[in-house]
């Protein structure tokens, strides 16, 4: 930086010649997704150019800028001299024929070639590459040549040509150049990977409708714990709907508490991550179990208390809802088998018929042989539908090889 501040103050001093325009040019590694290696390229040649416009007579020349987003011509002249590079020749090949982006009709821009350079032996030359190679291209780099206008007889230039890198120290009276994400930012983001997702059925939120109470709402959250890589993940969820109308003598109260085994069908591996993909998402099987207690009352005459418990097997869809894989959507569903152990309870003594504002068990025998728990329900068939929505609320981070 310093050879190029001297270069430009060597021919801004001269009388015989000034700048009449400058060419800027930005770019950035491939590892990002394509609009923010175009805002990244855009911010450095902004930030160079604010550089050279606070020097001594640059303020008034034409800039032209050239954001070029990825410089795959760079990679390739870098790859070009790794004569030991295994996968040199199927690199060369796919930066020149493979398009670099394709977009869907819903405006999702797909990184195609990105993409077929992950495919490659499971991402392993890529990371090798991105190790060894990208973090020159983070550097912002941003090329610069000078034309001059002669007003004078002409004579040779003291300087024409000059390089700059914006991750090399400014002079100390330049102004702060702009905040560029680089290694700490991008890097970041490639190797974060999900841990915890925590969630809520919204159909037993809003939907659930009970033959004889009428419409209970049925709160309920879950969570989904990921592993770094791989098909399985273990889940837990909690429903609890507290319902009560005195006056109607009716209640609805549930405490159901679930776990959940999950087989999604896509494995997830390091590419998936490295190449910026959602992970876990898609078709996948489960499997159940559950246990929990409920009091519920339709009327004077008709209540029942007890627990239960079941397991079963299900099956559904997850979407991704953003860009950053953050939400999801699920669609599910599952079946099996549940068996309830419970007593009924009427309003009122059902011996005496007195109505002193209590409940009682519906028992009308000696107290003495009173059994709790008397009756039994077994049920086998559809035991839960969901529409979820996810978020994906603690990260983990992968350490980089060796370090």
């Amino acid at each position: 930086m310093a050879a190029f501040r001297a270069g430009l103050d060597s021919i801004t001093k001269d009388n015989l010649y000034r700048v009449r325009r400058i060419y800027i040019r930005a770019s950035a590694s491939p590892e990002g997704r394509y609009q923010l290696n175009q805002r990244l390229s855009t911010q450095r040649a902004a930030s160079l150019q604010s550089y050279l416009q606070s020097l001594p007579g640059l303020q008034n020349v034409d800039y032209r800028i050239n954001v070029v987003g990825v410089d795959w011509q760079q990679m390739v002249e870098h790859i070009k001299e790794r004569q030991d590079f295994e996968w040199r020749d199927e690199f060369l090949r796919i930066i020149e024929q493979v398009p670099e982006i394709e977009i869907l009709a819903d405006g999702t821009v797909l990184q195609k070639r990105r993409q077929a350079l992950m495919a490659i032996d499971g991402a392993k030359p890529y990371l090798q590459i991105y190790d060894g190679f990208f973090h020159d291209m983070r550097g912002a780099q941003a090329e610069v040549s000078c034309v001059l206008l002669p007003v004078a007889p002409p004579r040779m230039a003291a300087f024409s040509y000059a390089r700059a890198y914006a991750h090399e120290p400014a002079p100390a009276h330049a102004p702060a150049p702009v905040h560029t994400p680089g290694r700490e930012t991008v890097g970041r983001n490639f190797r974060r990977r999900p841990l915890l997702a925590v969630k809520t059925n919204l159909l037993f939120d809003f939907a659930p409708f009970y033959p004889g109470y009428g419409w209970c709402p049925a709160p309920n959250v879950a969570v989904e714990f990921y592993p770094s890589r791989g098909r399985w993940t273990v889940g837990a969820s909690l429903d609890c709907p507290w319902w009560k109308k005195p006056e109607e003598h009716r209640y609805f109260q549930v405490r159901n508490y679930q776990l959940e085994l999950r087989r999604y069908f896509r494995n997830v591996t390091d590419a998936d991550f490295a190449a910026g993909r959602t992970p876990f998402t898609g078709w996948f099987l489960s499997a159940y179990a559950h246990a929990g207690l409920f009091g519920i009352g339709l009327s004077e005459s008709r209540g029942g208390q007890g627990e239960g418990a079941g397991a079963g097997i299900g099956f559904g869809y997850v979407l991704p809802l953003s860009r950053s894989g953050h939400w999801k959507l699920e669609l599910s569903a599952q079946a099996g088998y549940s068996y309830a152990w419970y007593d009924r309870y009427v309003y009122g003594n059902p011996v005496t018929g007195l109505h002193n504002g209590l409940y009682y068990f519906n028992w009308t025998g000696n107290a003495d042989d009173f059994v709790p728990r008397l009756y039994r329900r077994n049920w086998f068939g559809p035991t839960r539908v969901g529409l979820t929505i996810s978020y994906d609320l603690l990260k983990r981070g992968k350490k980089e090889a060796g370090r």
